[in-house]
């Protein structure tokens, strides 16, 4: 029993766009959090216990944290996603977090670009050729499915399938994801101990129906620590904006309005 359990191969348990919203939730208070702190933010009273260190693991696996035996703390990759100095590499970045999992990539360079590829196929892949154990490869087909496609490296098929794509040249326009992860959530404020570099232009995007919001500061110079008290307070307006646009849209969209 222990031999099998050695020889079957690891994957993160929490897709990449879960992972994303949850490190963009989690540097609103810093890059730096005892494990404590880092389990209650996953939705654990504990840090000791199973559910929360197989969690833990999917983060190291998508190159968002590295962890002490007290501390976890976000990777520079990791804060890029969660304050993203250019829009425009976000996506970049998405592939770089995909490409750090190497059972995911292995099976995406393996699998033919542009053909459908359905749940089961993927699943039995993983047995077979990763080696993933039988009782899991169920969930590391959704994890799969969801993940090479919030990375923009697939598209989700509405029978739960997906179709895998050739990666984006480097010039060449941002890829939406599809499928229910499409849209990003808006990207929290980082505290201040993530400092801008000088001459950085720092935007902050928030996905809208037909649109994006964006509030950005260009300076010569690092933002001070207090101006991040009042970006906070810009913050919380601009997402007042953000949820009337989208309500007027959606009763525009009813014919409501």
């Amino acid at each position: 029993m222990e031999a099998s359990r050695a020889r079957s191969t690891s994957f993160p348990l929490v897709p990449l766009g879960e992972a994303v919203a949850t490190v963009r939730e989690v540097a609103k208070y810093g890059q730096e959090h005892s494990r404590n702190a880092f389990a209650q933010y996953l939705g654990h009273s504990t840090a000791y216990s199973g559910p929360f260190k197989s969690k833990l693991a999917a983060f190291r696996d998508w190159n968002f944290v590295v962890t002490s035996p007290d501390r976890v703390s976000l990777t520079p990759l990791a804060q890029r996603l969660a304050f993203p100095p250019d829009p425009n590499r976000v996506g970049d970045d998405l592939v770089e977090a995909f490409r750090a999992c190497s059972p995911f990539v292995e099976l995406y360079e393996a699998c033919a670009k542009g053909q459908p590829l359905d749940k089961a196929t993927i699943a039995n892949n993983a047995v077979h050729r990763l080696r993933v154990s039988p009782a899991a490869k169920d969930r590391f087909a959704t994890v799969f499915i969801e993940s090479v496609s919030y990375a923009g490296l697939g598209e989700q098929l509405s029978d739960g399938g997906v179709r895998l794509l050739g990666e984006r040249p480097p010039d060449a326009p941002q890829r939406e994801t599809s499928g229910p992860l499409k849209e990003p959530a808006p990207v929290p404020l980082v505290p201040s101990r993530m400092p801008s570099a000088p001459g950085t232009v720092m935007a902050l995007p928030w996905a809208v129906r037909g649109g994006r919001v964006t509030l950005s500061v260009e300076l010569d110079r690092p933002l001070p620590a207090p101006a991040f008290k009042h970006l906070t307070e810009i913050s919380s307006a601009v997402e007042a904006l953000v949820r009337t646009l989208d309500s007027e849209r959606e009763q525009d969209d009813g014919g409501q309005y």
